[in-house]
């Protein structure tokens, strides 16, 4: 697997969290940076100003991408219907027109998504599947998107919190042979819950309040202002059996049972969705900035029946290039990045489990890049592509050819050449070997010349020579009339 990058994108009410990481080349998460903003859901009178310094703080921390957003609350919504186990092109039309029918009961323009769950290991879905579909209105995901993207991210889908808590888990958790495990993460306003199973998601949902219910407890109980209430909630409360009984103590009981009480409810609901009334809950693991209220493990443990432990999702993962800001964001705080992390994993890994919504315009476009109009023209680009290829390959094979041809022609030349050297160089040796026999000849008609003319010009008129015979001589003679001949005529009369 390449190092892909991406960024996780954790948006609440009060602040918005974002992650930035790669995979390594053997597909483990590292983090690059972690940051915390002012939410851009927040509607307050400085929001502008908020966006603005945002903007700024992203810029010089070089804070750039594309990934996943995080979406929970009263905006999504969850439902599950179940399905006959039928082919995937017929599975896609009924949902469509069950999700249509739910848009009409819901009202108003949704952008919508589904998943079908791994129901394998229930008893009550031997022939029916179960899917679980995510809804939210179109204009607040579209508005949510625009608003992302002035801060110059890029963002490519949403996802429920629920979904990325489950992602989270399952990459930095542990899971125990055959275990149940509820998985909780509360936030300010909000509570994510989903229920999982040897690894598999069963059930998944989001409630719409979270450890604000202990901050409004004590508010309304000891009438104190937001801000106070909430720095004795954390500063000096406790949910510990054997706490000393004040005000404060008391009024976050209060609170902290209303939030059993929902995840109690939601527990119901997850086993009548299952069709598994016996299904039994081994573990609860508790995540979130509200998950790190004094007590609130050991209460809810009480409350359920069932161990409940702290999650803390920094354990395992790669730090080691993270910015030393970054860095200090998550350790400082690490139940506050469980669904961040979640978000980060889907945005960096397509494999896993994933449910993605798309603003309609968005999906529109994808739909289209998807369909058969795209398909025809990217068809018709790749046959285009290649006769293009085609011909400009047959014409540097052409070229080749001619070359090749060429270089034979010239090879054959040489060959030519090279036989004609050879045939001339036998000729000359031949010629060179007819020389030296006609040298050899003539050589003893040039001395008796030499002779006769040298003897005319000495001796009387009255004498004249009878006869002349040419005799060859040693090799020592020639060098005696070779070295006396300059001094006189050698002959004999």
């Amino acid at each position: 697997m390449g190092s892909k990058a991406g960024i996780g994108i954790s948006v609440g009410s009060d602040s918005i969290r974002i992650l930035k990481g790669q995979r390594d080349p053997n597909g483990l998460l590292q983090i690059l940076d972690a940051i915390v903003l002012p939410s851009p859901l927040r509607e307050d009178t400085n929001a502008e100003v908020l966006h603005q310094e945002a903007k700024k703080i992203l810029k010089s921390r070089k804070f750039s991408g594309s990934g996943l957003i995080g979406i929970t609350g009263r905006e999504l919504i969850l439902r599950y219907v179940q399905v006959p186990q039928v082919s995937e092109q017929r599975l896609k039309a009924m949902l469509a027109y069950e999700i249509s029918e739910l848009s009409d009961k819901i009202g108003g323009d949704l952008a919508t998504g589904f998943k079908i769950l791994d129901s394998s290991s229930l008893r009550g879905f031997r022939d029916e599947q179960l899917a679980l579909v995510a809804l939210t209105k179109n204009p607040f995901l579209e508005s949510l998107f625009r608003k992302i993207q002035r801060l110059r991210l890029h963002p490519t889908g949403a996802t429920p919190n629920s979904i990325a808590l489950f992602r989270c888990f399952i990459r930095q958790g542990s899971f125990d042979s055959n275990e149940t495990l509820l998985l909780v993460d509360i936030g300010k306003n909000n509570t994510d819950i989903c229920l999982c199973q040897q690894s598999k998601l069963l059930f998944a949902r989001n409630l719409s309040h979270g450890a604000a219910l202990l901050t409004q407890a004590i508010q309304e109980q000891l009438g104190l202002p937001e801000a106070e209430a909430e720095r004795l909630k954390i500063q000096e409360s406790s949910l510990l059996p054997g706490s000393s009984e004040n005000k404060a103590n008391d009024a976050i009981r209060y609170g902290a049972g209303q939030l059993l009480s929902s995840i109690k409810s939601s527990l119901t609901f997850a086993k009548q969705q299952l069709k598994s009334p016996q299904l039994k809950v081994d573990r609860v693991c508790l995540s979130g900035g509200g998950g790190q209220q004094k007590g609130l493990p050991e209460y809810l443990s009480k409350g359920l029946g069932i161990p409940v432990i702290r999650f803390d999702p920094a354990v395992e993962i790669d730090l080691s290039l993270c910015s030393e800001a970054g860095k200090s964001l998550i350790t400082s705080a690490p139940l506050e990045w469980a669904v961040p992390l979640g978000i980060l994993e889907a945005s960096t890994d397509e494999t896993g489990f994933s449910l993605k919504l798309l603003p309609k315009i968005y999906e529109k476009r994808s739909q289209f890049l998807e369909g058969p109009f795209f398909l025809y023209l990217t068809v018709l680009f790749t046959i285009s592509y290649l006769a293009v290829h085609i011909l400009s390959t047959q014409r540097q094979y052409d070229i080749l050819t001619r070359q090749k041809q060429k270089l034979l022609s010239q090879r054959n030349l040489l060959e030519e050449l090279k036989e004609s050297f050879k045939n001339s160089e036998e000729n000359t040796r031949q010629y060179q070997g007819k020389l030296a026999l006609f040298q050899d000849a003539i050589l003893p008609g040039t001395h008796f010349f030499k002779v006769i003319t040298k003897l005319n010009a000495k001796i009387p008129s009255n004498i004249w020579i009878k006869s002349v015979a040419i005799k060859e001589e040693s090799q020592t003679q020639k060098k005696i009339i070779e070295i006396a001949e300059p001094m006189g005529v050698v002959a004999a009369i």
